[in-house]
């Protein structure tokens, strides 16, 4: 199964974003398969906006994000991280993005409330945006709904922000239920 909501203005981000969930792997993907876990992409189309998944690189289990800013790959920014989750155990992700300005486009993701950093750099084009696209923001898979990209588990409490939560802010949050209004949550 997997969950859709229509493009929107307040799902198209094109700058800062915070992407927040829970998740609970019933298993992992198959060498060089992925999970997605949250995107904003139809990579058939070009419509690649934004997305976060769990990649399989020859055998190495990695937490993915990628941001597009002409929608085609040509100017894209991904990083790995290196994150073998135990199956059947929830578990906090967070991801901060700020697309490159004066030089390289910052990653952050948190793993419950802990930083593992700016990751390591699969592609580096420096986008200066995120791609204003008209994909559908997708929980558990990608637009083009590839069965062998399905996430096999389950994912609680999606947020969307756009703007940067800061550590204090993912931990102090993270197990609260939130009133809906907060400021900058999409």
């Amino acid at each position: 199964d997997y969950l859709t909501a229509a493009d929107s203005a307040s799902l198209s981000l094109v700058g800062t974003m915070t992407l927040e969930c829970w998740v609970n792997f019933e298993s992992t993907p198959a060498t060089d398969a992925v999970m997605y876990i949250l995107s904003k992409t139809k990579p058939s189309t070009g419509q690649r906006s934004y997305h976060f998944l769990l990649i399989n690189v020859a055998g190495v289990l990695k937490l993915q994000a990628q941001i597009d800013q002409a929608g085609d790959t040509v100017t894209r920014d991904t990083y790995r991280w290196d994150w073998t989750p135990t199956v059947g155990t929830w578990y906090h992700l967070a991801l901060t993005i700020t697309p490159a300005n004066a030089s390289a486009t910052t990653f952050e993701v948190y793993v419950d409330a802990v930083s593992q950093g700016n990751g390591v750099a699969v592609h580096t084009g420096n986008a200066a945006s995120i791609f204003d696209g008209t994909a559908r923001f997708i929980i558990g898979q990608s637009d083009d709904l590839t069965a062998a990209e399905y996430l096999d588990g389950k994912i609680d409490d999606i947020r969307v922000w756009s703007d940067i939560r800061t550590a204090t802010e993912i931990s102090d949050n993270k197990g609260i239920e939130l009133v809906g209004n907060e400021a900058n949550l999409v």
